[in-house]
């Protein structure tokens, strides 16, 4: 803006008017109509700046356009005069027209319970919308509780947005980077911890958004699996690099502990090796177990022994052990030594063994001391001739 000392030089020392002084040769200040012009443009600017149009009717639009402007900084409150998702409030002075970034706030009378409006001194009800700029679902506005809203003419056909509400729900945009806020949504759907895997067998790759930096101890993640493991597998969260992964028992996967379509849970156990991703649970999939120690543990596969064929063993984790096999003897009650497949390490308990003919008679094998020895037994037949005897022993 300018002073009237920089368009005349009739005015005093520090740009202002002066009334001049005659006996001492000082002229009055003249009025220029280039300063009155300054003038005129600097109020005008006022005037359009908030929105309206010059009306040379009227004489109080400086008035007004101040009040106006003085809303875009947050400062003009009244009381919500409306029903619940129905808010109207009439301001003092009145607003006239809306424009953007213009905040106003009120008290609200009603908590909403879903998509509502917002109508000041009776310009038109328009959407109230959250920071995300979606319409309101319910609990985002509490009665009594004090709403700040700003004009935005781009969203929507027009809409209010909710800067702040003391005691309501607050909407966000759903976060997609790892300063971000998460939304009940995405808390709810785990959508930041579960993706689809774009690997291939055994090599199990996932994009997760927001992209994962650094895997850390104790991180979870979920994925689904684009295809079966067929043995020791990898899986590489966001190119952040392929770890093993391991099952419950921490050692590599065999086989089938991952499922085609299956979901897959792992976390992060930098412990173990250099690095692995633990195998929490995969839907369709064999699960891994730890050797059993105790009488209420899960026993893997790998704890029986076991030896198939005619002659063999089963021993199972708690020590007991059946065991089968044949012995010929060559003549009635002539007996014949059968070596157990596996020395007994305590003892015999029991053994019992009996003749394989084909005739139509019975025969039967006698059944001897199950004490006499942990290595075998001594087996006899009732059968004339050379005869096969099935046997079998149990013991621990």
């Amino acid at each position: 803006m300018q002073k009237i000392g920089d368009i005349t030089n009739t005015a005093n020392d520090v740009g202002e008017y002066t009334d001049g002084n005659p006996g001492a040769g000082v002229e009055p200040t003249l009025i220029k109509a280039r300063w009155l012009n300054v003038i005129q443009r600097e109020l005008a600017a006022v005037v359009e700046g908030a929105g309206f149009v010059l009306d040379p009717g009227r004489d109080d639009q400086v008035l007004h356009a101040i009040q106006i402007l003085a809303r875009l900084v947050p400062g003009a409150y009244a009381l919500d005069q409306g029903t619940a998702n129905v808010y109207a409030v009439d301001f003092t002075p009145p607003i006239t027209a809306l424009t953007d970034g213009m905040v106003v706030r009120f008290k609200a009378k009603t908590a909403n319970s879903g998509d509502s409006t917002f109508n000041p001194n009776g310009l038109g009800a328009k959407p109230l919308m959250g920071g995300a700029h979606n319409n309101l679902l319910g609990g985002e506005i509490a009665a009594n509780g004090d709403v700040w809203v700003q004009w935005n003419s781009s969203i929507g056909g027009g809409s209010w947005v909710i800067i702040a509400s003391s005691g309501g729900a607050l909407q966000i945009a759903p976060g997609v980077a790892l300063g971000h806020a998460a939304s009940l949504l995405q808390v709810q759907a785990d959508s930041s911890r579960y993706a689809l895997d774009t690997g291939a067998a055994n090599v199990y790759a996932v994009a997760y958004t927001p992209a994962l930096i650094t895997p850390v101890d104790g991180m979870t993640l979920k994925f689904k699996a684009k295809t079966a493991n067929s043995g020791a597998s990898t899986f590489s969260p966001n190119g952040t690099g392929a770890k093993p992964i391991v099952g419950a028992a921490h050692s590599p996967l065999q086989g089938g502990e991952i499922a085609a379509n299956g979901d897959v849970w792992v976390q992060y156990n930098s412990s173990i090796g250099t690095g692995s991703w633990v195998l929490i649970d995969s839907t369709g999939g064999a699960v891994q177990v730890a050797p059993a120690t105790a009488s209420n543990h899960a026993v893997s596969l790998g704890q029986f022994v076991t030896s198939f064929g005619l002659s063999g063993y089963v021993k199972f984790p708690n020590g007991f052990i059946i065991q089968w096999g044949r012995v010929t003897t060559t003549a009635q009650l002539i007996g014949a030594t059968w070596n157990f497949p596996m020395i007994f390490p305590n003892r015999c308990a029991f053994w019992g063994a009996f003749t394989n003919n084909s005739s139509s008679q019975s025969f039967y094998s006698n059944v001897g001391d199950p004490s006499a020895s942990n290595a075998g037994c001594i087996v006899s037949s009732t059968f004339s001739g050379s005869a096969v005897n099935i046997c079998f022993a149990f013991g621990y």
